[in-house]
């Protein structure tokens, strides 16, 4: 009898001792978890349309139509307008220079919380070729630092990451290491994240009016002096590995659940397009996987004017993203282009940028610096068409003329000297007919 007493008082005390385990482990994690939050709370800058886009999300009723990408999209699509014109209810979950891999754990948490009937899927080139995705993990953590805990938001974290990335994804506030004793930050951080609300807001760094569905208003416009890009190149097969392999998971995923995906590109002021050598090979790429999964790809930017005459900087706020004037136009041209059947639609578009370019009136969008360096070219539409007028204006005063009119498009400033370009353009042979920019650089 007395054995069995103490078996019995022996195996009590190993339940005490397990159960003290569990608790302490517990009471470990639970105190992590707040000093974890503290941290966060006190040193994470937070972001007014992250903040405003998942309260928003996670408001919503059933979302029909998704819009996915980076901020082309939030300035672009209004799905106030969809609302009206589909009869359905319309949301852009679009995000800073969303990635394609956000783009798919995006797609995967709107399946997660609504019956989606169709994604519209943004295909920006800048978003999926020449920066490898783990050099841009910040653009992640504007929606991974905003998301609701579950399984897929785990898997989120888990594919997107190196070993070099963990620590910075899972605790936000070691990004900001270098503020740990900066006063004036943690006061910053404080007062804003108290003044964070779900409602319309204003953003305090650009103006912008951050209405609900994921939608952004700028209501300003490009000013002249701004026209003004670096010229890229690209590479004949330009998507990154990344890219392809998120972009052909999205198509994938939607194909079995059920639900229809188109690829599109919103327009970009042809500044840019211009300035990438060779645009085409961004296009044919997209183009090819489209074809191979036997869906639609539309990129706005070899649209016909006849159907969309957007290239004019009264539409857009600055030479990546249009305005409200130019969403409001842009989003009924691409509801008017979505809801008919594709093979009416290609009358609308050309078979290439170069067609585009071919086909349409010789015109100049501003200047582009070549290589990072000091020296520029004219940008225009058909530059073997045009002559220019250079004069530059340095900052210290004097203006002096670079060119008289010629053919040539080609200028260089001395290194580390900034002020204002003048170009005067004209078609050759039309000398009563020209155009002028003055452009910072």
């Amino acid at each position: 009898m007395s054995s069995f007493i103490f078996r019995f008082k022996s195996f009590i005390v190993k339940q005490k001792i397990k159960i003290n385990i569990v608790f302490f482990i517990l009471a470990f994690f639970g105190v992590c978890s707040v000093i974890t939050s503290f941290l966060n709370y006190i040193y994470v800058m937070p972001d007014d349309w992250s903040n405003k886009l998942w309260s928003d999300f996670y408001s919503e009723d059933n979302i029909d139509y998704l819009y996915l990408g980076s901020s082309h999209v939030y300035c672009g699509i209004d799905p106030y307008i969809l609302n009206d014109v589909n009869g359905k209810n319309n949301f852009n979950l679009s995000s800073h220079s969303q990635l394609l891999n956000g783009s798919y754990y995006l797609l995967k948490e709107a399946d997660r919380k609504n019956k989606l009937q169709h994604v519209y899927l943004e295909m920006g080139y800048d978003c999926s070729t020449r920066v490898p995705y783990s050099d841009r993990m910040i653009w992640n953590w504007y929606n991974i630092d905003y998301m609701d805990m579950s399984l897929n938001k785990a898997e989120y974290i888990i594919g997107i990451n190196d070993l070099n990335n963990y620590l910075e994804t899972l605790l936000p506030f070691v990004r900001y290491r270098s503020n740990i004793f900066d006063e004036g930050h943690i006061n910053t951080v404080v007062t804003r994240k108290r003044k964070l609300n779900s409602g319309n807001i204003i953003s305090r760094e650009t103006g912008e009016k951050f209405l609900g569905k994921g939608f952004c208003i700028r209501s300003w416009v490009v000013q002249e002096k701004e026209l003004m890009s670096d010229s890229i190149e690209l590479s004949e097969e330009p998507m990154l590995p990344e890219a392809e392999r998120y972009l052909r998971k999205i198509i994938e995923y939607c194909r079995n659940n059920d639900i229809e995906i188109t690829l599109f590109s919103v327009p970009i002021y042809e500044l840019i397009t211009l300035g990438i050598n060779d645009y085409d090979n961004y296009i044919e790429q997209v183009s090819e996987i489209a074809d191979e999964y036997g869906i639609q790809y539309y990129d706005f930017n070899i649209c016909k004017d006849e159907i969309l005459s957007i290239q004019n900087i009264t539409y857009f706020s600055d030479i990546r993203h249009l305005n409200d004037t130019g969403a409001e136009l842009f989003t009924n041209v691409f509801w008017k282009i979505m809801s008919a059947p594709s093979v009416e639609n290609k009358k609308y578009f050309y078979s290439s940028y170069k067609e585009k370019l071919q086909n349409g009136e010789p015109n100049m969008y501003g200047i582009l610096r070549l290589n990072y360096s000091n020296n520029f070219e004219v940008a225009a539409s058909r530059p073997d068409d045009m002559e220019y007028r250079i004069l530059l204006t340095p900052d210290n005063g004097g203006t002096r003329m670079y060119q008289e009119f010629s053919s040539n498009p080609y200028f260089s400033v001395p290194e580390n000297e900034h002020g204002i370009c003048t170009i005067v353009a004209r078609v050759t042979g039309q000398e009563d007919e020209v155009q002028t920019l003055e452009i910072d650089y």
